[in-house]
């Protein structure tokens, strides 16, 4: 679990970075896939979030 919530954390720190970097406004998407891990932590939340982060092009591979 603390792995997920470290992840979590450091996907959440590079697209804060990112966002700060293009100008680009917070994504609904994201907040709420961010929303749902923090409610309910497992992979499977992580992964929508994962995969909201990349909807946004704020997902660097």
């Amino acid at each position: 679990m603390r792995a997920l919530r470290r992840v979590f954390r450091e996907m959440g720190r590079t697209q804060r970075t990112a966002r700060r970097q293009t100008g680009q406004a917070p994504s609904p998407v994201v907040r709420d896939a961010a929303r749902a891990f923090r409610e309910a932590p497992s992979l499977s939340a992580l992964v929508l979030v994962a995969a909201s982060l990349d909807e946004v092009g704020l997902l660097s591979w």
